[in-house]
């Protein structure tokens, strides 16, 4: 009966166990590769939720034709954006309801621009 060989002659499969820096080598590429480009989709929505002049609606866009091509996965590319819209809108959101009351009694000049009422 022969063992499997692993890299050296003698040394069978079973009997090795996979070393540390493997392990979290293949959690870095797994972050890197599977995670960091939902986040890279991500921020830039939330970023356009919280005014960032760019239209949420680009990007995507841009999610749905990387999902096209395989870039993506579809469920997750669409779950990435919803999240990170209604997240940024809730960001402005708490920002106005936190500090635009005190915003628009402090500074007359912005409160002609902006009715707190309407």
């Amino acid at each position: 009966m022969t063992l499997p060989v692993f890299g050296v002659i003698g040394r069978s499969n079973m009997c090795r166990r996979p070393c540390r820096a493997s392990r979290s080598l293949s959690m870095f590429d797994t972050l890197i590769n599977d995670v960091l480009p939902y986040v890279g989709l991500g921020i830039p929505i939330v970023l356009t939720g919280m005014g960032f002049p760019v239209p949420e609606e680009l990007l995507v866009i841009g999610a749905g034709i990387a999902t096209h091509k395989g870039v993506f996965e579809p469920v997750a590319a669409l779950l990435t954006c919803i999240v990170a819209a209604v997240l940024g809108d809730c960001c402005m959101y708490g920002i106005g309801y936190h500090f635009g009351h005190g915003l628009l009694r402090e500074h007359r000049w912005f409160s002609r621009l902006l009715n707190p009422r309407v």
